[in-house]
């Protein structure tokens, strides 16, 4: 942050969307090669939701 001169912190629709779409490719990721584990992303999809909304 100090390098790129702003916080991505600071930029909360930014930093929202690429959390979002960072935990929609792991869902993709699990449900294709670890179903066992795909509450981990859906969990962080449904904290994004209900944060945003």
């Amino acid at each position: 942050a100090a390098r790129a001169g702003w916080d991505p912190r600071k930029k909360h629709g930014l930093l929202r969307a690429y959390e979002t779409d960072r935990a929609v490719y792991e869902v993709l990721y699990e449900a294709r090669h670890r179903p066992d584990w795909l509450p981990v992303p859906m969990a962080a999809i449904e904290r994004l939701a209900v944060r945003g909304g």
